[in-house]
């Protein structure tokens, strides 16, 4: 039987929203249970919100690599991999775009096993369920990686770009705040915007 006007929703992620939410990390993620994180960024966000990044970091002794550029290649991945293979983090929190965000929900599988990441985004099914906590906290409009299940990296080399897609990487906690937002340049501001915009447009057919 068919059902023309059915269809099912899947979100596990908890989201909370707010101005200013950034400095109620630590309370927020509280209930996941975990006594030791790494944040992974990007080099621009701690220049952009150097106090509110160093009282969260001092509080949770947290490890901080603000090492992730823009559209990270699997050369990128391997490096960002082997940099944080002995740190210590039961919690992986992403702050920043879309890449960010795509590259913490990767290292949530990646870092608990030596395979290959192209293995890895081939079947992500012999990873899951992953071993550490999830949160994200987007600094750009536009990509709601936040609340996908969904990851990005590119293969120059052999000039694809590949998509890891598995339910368990559905974030457990997102936190939108649009503060983080400040301090992007004009040029971003108005792309990351359009992108929200098209996104919504597309939402009508």
């Amino acid at each position: 039987m068919s059902h023309p006007e059915f269809y099912s929703y899947y979100l596990p992620t908890q989201i909370h929203f707010g101005v200013g939410l950034f400095a109620s990390l630590s309370e927020l993620i509280a209930p996941l249970d975990s006594d030791s994180c790494i944040v992974v960024t990007s080099p621009g966000f701690p220049k952009r919100h150097p106090k509110e990044l160093d009282d969260f970091l001092k509080a949770n002794s947290a490890f901080l690599y603000d090492q992730v550029g823009p559209n990270p290649t699997l050369a990128d991945l391997e490096r960002y991999r082997s940099d944080l293979q002995e740190v210590t983090g039961k919690t992986i929190i992403g702050i920043g775009g879309g890449s960010v965000m795509d590259i913490a929900r990767i290292l949530s599988l990646a870092l608990d096993t030596m395979e290959p990441l192209s293995e890895i985004v081939a079947d992500p099914d012999r990873f899951v369920p992953r071993q550490r906590k999830l949160v994200v906290l987007p600094t750009t409009s536009g990509t709601a990686s936040e609340v996908t299940p969904w990851a990005t990296i590119w293969d120059p080399e052999n000039q694809q770009k590949l998509s890891l897609a598995h339910p368990d990487l559905f974030a457990d906690l997102a936190v939108i705040d649009p503060a983080l937002c400040v301090g992007m340049s004009p040029e971003q501001t108005a792309v990351t915007g359009m992108d929200t915009l098209s996104h919504c447009l597309e939402t009508l057919w």
